[in-house]
Order: C-alpha cells, then sequence, then structure tokens
C-alpha cells in the first residue's frame, strides 16, 4: 500500500495505492469452484488508486477553513467496530479485508466528493460535503471461501427454484431465473453536513444530517414472459436483479469523553436512517415471480398474484434507529506487559413500524424456504422456515478487544498478542448488511510481532460458530500469517 503526499505552504495533495495477488486464486487452484473472471478481478489479483485528492487550508475572517477535493474518506459519527451507523456513507472493499495483514483503512473506498470544515469558534466547527460519483459496496464474489450467497456478488449468474426440495443443477430446464441488469444508483445527490461542539470539559458533541444512495445490494425480480411459459421453460423468461435505492437520509448524534481521572474513554452514536431499505425475503420473492403460470402461489406468498412481465419490488422502506457505544482502557505495567488495552462495544438497532412475521417477512441469512406452512403442505418444498431464521425488529450483540504490547520481549522484537470475541446476543437484522444474527458468536486470536518497527509478522486463528445453519460462516474457520516491511 504505497502513499504519496505531497505539500506546499498551506496546499497539498495526497495519494494512496493498493495491489495484491494471489498465487493460488490465479493459478485456478480452487477446490470444486472454479472462479469466473469477475470473481478473479476481487480475490485473485487487483490493484487501485485509493485515495487521491488535494487540499488547501486558509483563514477566513481569523477562522480556519479546510477543503479536500478528490477521492477521500469521510470519518463521521463514533463507530468502533459495528457498522451501519454514520459509517454507512462510505462505501467498503469487503474482499480487501480477507487478505492476511489487511488494514481497515484499505478496505473503506475513497470516493469522489467535496469537503470543507470551518471553525465557527473556539468550540464550534461545521463540516460539509457533496459526492459526486456513487459507489458501492464489494462483497464476496461468487465461489470464493467467504462468499455465502450466489445471487449478488460478482460472478453471480442465475437462482436455482429448487426450494429445497431437490438439489441445485442450473441445466436442468425450468429451474434457474437468470440474473438481469443491475440497476446502480445515479451519481449526485448525496450530501452531508456535520456539527461539532467541544465543550468545557473536553466532551465533544457531533451532529448530522446525510442523503445518501443504498451502498449495499437488494434483489428484486421481473416475471417472465408468455413466450417463456409456452416454450415449457417460464423461469429462463423471468428475471431477478440487483439494484441500489436512492436517497436514504440519516439524522445521528455522537459524544467522547473521558470518565473522570479513571482512565476510560467513552464514546457513543444515536442514528436514525429515514426511509432505509430492507431486503425482503427472496423466497417470498421468488414464489411471487411463479404466479403468472401458478396463480395458486398468490395465495402462499406475501406479496401476492402478479402478470406476465412485471416486476416486484424486492425491499420495504422503514424507518431504523440504531444506537452504539464503545468504552477504552489502558493499563500499564500489567500481566508482564508494558501495556494492555481493552476495546468493548455494544450495539442495538430498532427498526420502526416493521410488519409482523405473518404479514411480511424480512430476510434472515439461511432461510431457503417459505416461513408458510401452506407452501409444504403444496407441496412447493420438503419444510416451513421457522420463524427464528427471520429478521426481527429489534436486535443487539457486543465486541470486545483486548491487545498487549510487551515491548522487546526478545532483543529489539515487540510482541503484541491479542484476542477478539463477537456476540450477536438477542434478535436478527434485517438485511442487506445487518448486523446481528442471534446467536452467532467469532473468537480470534492473534500475535503480532514487530522488529524495529520496519518489520511485522502476524499469524492468527479466527473461529465462528453459534446460530446454528443461520450463520453461514460456520464452517469458514481459518488461520492467517502475514510478514510485512515498512519504509
Amino acid at each position: 500500500t504505497p502513499e504519496l503526499e505531497l505539500r506546499y505552504k498551506n496546499y497539498g495533495a495526497f495519494f494512496r495505492g493498493y495491489y495484491f495477488y494471489d498465487f493460488e486464486v490465479m493459478g485456478n487452484d480452487t477446490a470444486r469452484t472454479p472462479l469466473s473472471e469477475a470473481a478473479k478481478d476481487q480475490v485473485g489479483e487487483k490493484g487501485e488508486l485509493l485515495d487521491a485528492y488535494v487540499w488547501g487550508s486558509w483563514d477566513v475572517n481569523n477562522k480556519p477553513l479546510d477543503v479536500r477535493l478528490g477521492n477521500q474518506v469521510i470519518n463521521w459519527g463514533e463507530s468502533t467496530f459495528i457498522q451501519g451507523g454514520m459509517s454507512s456513507i462510505n462505501p467498503v472493499n469487503v474482499n480487501s479485508l480477507r487478505v492476511p495483514g489487511a488494514e481497515l483503512r484499505e478496505a473503506i473506498k475513497p470516493v469522489p466528493r467535496i469537503w470543507a470544515s470551518l471553525g465557527a469558534t473556539d468550540k464550534v466547527s461545521v463540516e460539509g460535503f457533496y459526492q459526486t460519483n456513487w459507489k458501492k459496496t464489494i462483497i464476496d464474489p461468487v465461489g470464493s471461501y467467504f462468499s455465502t450467497s450466489d445471487l449478488a456478488g460478482d460472478g453471480a449468474e442465475k437462482v436455482v427454484l429448487g426450494f429445497g426440495s431437490y438439489p441445485d443443477n442450473p441445466a436442468l430446464p425450468g429451474t434457474a431465473v437468470p440474473k438481469g441488469s443491475t440497476r446502480e444508483a445515479k451519481n449526485g445527490g448525496e450530501y452531508g453536513l456535520a456539527i461539532n461542539y467541544l465543550t468545557e470539559n473536553a466532551t465533544e458533541f457531533g451532529f448530522y444530517f446525510v442523503n445518501y444512495h443504498s451502498r449495499l445490494p437488494i434483489i428484486s425480480a421481473m416475471t417472465g414472459s408468455i413466450a417463456g411459459a409456452l416454450a415449457g421453460d417460464y423461469p429462463a423468461s423471468a428475471r431477478y436483479f440487483i439494484e441500489y435505492p436512492e436517497n436514504i437520509k440519516i439524522i445521528g448524534t455522537s459524544f467522547n469523553t473521558e470518565i473522570g481521572t479513571s482512565g476510560i474513554s467513552w464514546q457513543g452514536e444515536l442514528t436514525y436512517k429515514i426511509d432505509s431499505p430492507l431486503q425482503i425475503d427472496d423466497t417470498e420473492l421468488l414464489l411471487a415471480a411463479l404466479t403468472p403460470v401458478s396463480p395458486a402461489l398468490g395465495a402462499i406468498n406475501q406479496l401476492g398474484t402478479f402478470g406476465f412481465g412485471q416486476e416486484i419490488s424486492g425491499y420495504k422502506r422503514l424507518d431504523v434507529a440504531q444506537i452504539q457505544s464503545t468504552v477504552t482502557q489502558v493499563f500499564s505495567n500489567i500481566m508482564g506487559a508494558n501495556q494492555l488495552a481493552v476495546v468493548g462495544e455494544v450495539g442495538f438497532t430498532q427498526v420502526i413500524d416493521m410488519p409482523s412475521y405473518q404479514e411480511l417477512r424480512f430476510e434472515g441469512p439461511g432461510t431457503y424456504t417459505s416461513g408458510n406452512p401452506f407452501a409444504t403442505a403444496a407441496g412447493v418444498q420438503p419444510a416451513t422456515e421457522q420463524k427464528k431464521g427471520f429478521a426481527t425488529a429489534a436486535s443487539w450483540g457486543y465486541r470486545l478487544l483486548a491487545r498487549w504490547r510487551y515491548d522487546n520481549a526478545f532483543s529489539s522484537i515487540n510482541l503484541n498478542p491479542r484476542i477478539a470475541w463477537a456476540h450477536d446476543v438477542s434478535g436478527t437484522t434485517p438485511g442487506p448488511g445487518g448486523n446481528f444474527i442471534e446467536g452467532r458468536k467469532a473468537l480470534s486470536l492473534g500475535l503480532n510481532a514487530v522488529y524495529l518497527q520496519t518489520w511485522s509478522a502476524d499469524i492468527a486463528y479466527t473461529r465462528y460458530m453459534g446460530a446454528g445453519r443461520y450463520n453461514l460462516l460456520n464452517d469458514r474457520d481459518f488461520v492467517s500469517f502475514n510478514i510485512k516491511t515498512s519504509f
């Protein structure tokens, strides 16, 4: 990850690039699953320019003004591990996080924006941005190790309508619906305003308003044609497609402070999303898409009966509130270490006026059949999906991280062991990109060694557990190892 910074008086420019090459993937050494070229472009070899912006600083009536123009990341809010709040304004390349030794700054995608900050008073500053080009979050491509869906990632081609009754076989006529053209959000119309206030006791408050377009994919459908039905392969004439709804609004507030003389840092964030698009259960969507040739399915699915060549929206807009809080404590000379840093974050998500399970079911991971027992009785599927698998109005969980620092543990080598724990306690957040799946847990153990602040090596083990078949990463435990140098 090379960086270049240029400065001249009160002006400057910053550039940062990224490149990786995976010898196993590019050597076609992927067990069982050949990757498409689109998938290889994401997990095999990739190079891109990340940050690329110019900046300037001035005094306007003795008030500091800073301006940046170009590809950049804007860090608003106080989230640490839990996403979905103010961090929603920045798209993410999930694949970058899968590379051993990856850093968060390599995954958050800079986008074209103009940003400005004005120090209105000694205690108050005002920030604003306008985004000129929309960018999406890049999810795991189909067939890659961490991919959990064949519908939306790069390389997606079709969905098989087995509903758990028989093994997927896309080549079998009448069983697969092809993927249609993606509907990306428009460029422009994304902007935000922030006001920061610093109190006498060094507590900082932030107040935010943002209008943005979804970074995450929504699955919708188009029913098939009469010609397809007459030809005996109606599903092949239907389409499912990916879309990115526009004009989601966020109202938010945040704080960060120190708790007395305890040495504990405390920060938090409250956000309220207006008209957030939530994914309807994809099984309901696919059953509805079959109603032109099987009207009886109209009484079984929750979306109703549709005609030939008719679009079916895969989402419903609802307001979503999220609150999260983080505490950080640093201890010195403990457990033989020079320093121990402990970080904990808890988050809670509430969907406002979410329809009941009986009225409209929202997507939860691993829900491959309908929650309607009549679909089972009609022979459409072998079993009825349990209620606990679908999204709920309320959900919460927490994240913990402890990191020790042993200076000069071996001559000039510093050792930094760490342990991270994630637990989704209750409820399942609606997609896309929901934070919590009830019962899901993850444990990560790692050790980092640094030599003269130039060379470093890191080894880590991550285990996924809990939530049964609804945790789609339960069989994806992994070990990672990397060596780095910086100069």
